[in-house]
């Protein structure tokens, strides 16, 4: 249960919440931002905490972020890490999603705001094509890639023509089971993305549509703060208070 130290039960200033996020393989997050925001809601809801006031959510991994609820968006603000690069893993990329990449001499960042992924931007024409193969992709080699460079996924994104902006996305994970490899929403990869875009500057809001082998299936709103600071935000819709919450991510 969420506490509050300072003020009591009825907690004026916020409240604290230390959150465990495990894997179906296992693997412990240190953030992870569709859980982040389903737990507010679900807490919210239920009447755990109140709507309107702070949450400072904490994992054992070391991860953290500051929740606050308005209008039935949860907004998350997170600090991002120094990016990392990492180089010569064309071969394995292709390897996994069968789709040629553009030339990725210049090595890929890896980005993180509390779970590190490997960050590969391509084409519109290209990001089709990836979509159009995520059934196909190799498992076993994207497990072997993450424990390779310590990643918590790939996050794959092209940016809008037009305004140059990130537009959609796809996140693959290995640790969330081959079932479940391809992630519907993932925030914190998103997040990661933008606060490392130079071309986003600091108090500009967008929004980044992930998409699945089947389509659409989430639309994160994001914006880039001072400094390392960014925010990401959706809507979840708790399906079953009377037994064990279920919650989509919208």
């Amino acid at each position: 249960m969420p506490s509050c130290p300072r003020n009591g039960l009825h907690c004026p200033s916020g409240y604290e919440l230390d959150l465990t996020v495990l894997t179906p393989t296992g693997k412990a997050l240190g953030a992870y931002a569709h859980g982040f925001i389903g737990t507010v809601h679900t807490l919210t809801q239920t009447g755990a905490i109140t709507a309107g006031l702070d949450l400072l959510i904490t994992t054992p991994s070391g991860g953290s972020a500051r929740a606050s609820l308005s209008s039935g968006t949860v907004m998350l603000q997170f600090d991002s890490s120094e990016p990392l690069i990492a180089y010569g893993r064309e071969q394995a990329l292709e390897e996994i999603f069968h789709v040629p990449l553009p030339s990725l001499a210049d090595g890929l960042p890896v980005l993180s705001v509390g779970s590190p992924k490997l960050t590969v931007e391509v084409t519109p024409g290209a990001f089709a094509r990836l979509q159009r193969q995520l059934d196909g992709l190799d498992y076993d080699r994207l497990m072997a890639l993450q424990r390779e460079l310590d990643v918590n996924g790939i996050h794959l994104f092209c940016r809008n023509e037009i305004t140059g902006m990130p537009a959609r996305a796809i996140q693959t994970n290995a640790y969330l089971g081959r079932n479940l490899a391809v992630d519907r929403a993932t925030g914190v990869s998103s997040a990661a993305q933008v606060s490392a875009d130079p071309r986003i500057h600091a108090g500009r809001q967008l929004q980044v549509t992930q998409y699945t082998p089947t389509g659409r299936s989430a639309v994160l709103t994001l914006a880039k703060g001072e400094g390392r600071s960014v925010w990401v935000g959706g809507v979840a819709n708790l399906l079953d208070h009377h037994t064990a919450p279920r919650l989509f991510l919208t």
